[in-house]
């Protein structure tokens, strides 16, 4: 079922095209990509955060960089 993702660290997920809206995110305000996946997994699609390298969806283990202490 194709469907669009955020490809940056917060890994949003829609069924229409859209723009991501998370602000911790380095793709803000950036264009979705589409994905036809059938696992959820969007393998090549969705990036590790550029923080601390994992798919923390904004909750990085590294407080320096959690977007509440901003």
């Amino acid at each position: 079922m194709k469907h669009y993702v955020c490809p940056g660290s917060c890994g949003a997920v829609s069924k229409e095209p859209g723009t991501c809206m998370a602000e911790y995110c380095e793709y803000f305000h950036k264009d979705f990509v589409p994905c036809d996946c059938a696992d959820g997994k969007h393998a090549g699609v969705i990036k590790a955060c550029k923080n601390c390298g994992k798919i923390c969806k904004g909750t990085c283990d590294v407080e320096v960089y959690k977007p509440e202490l901003k």
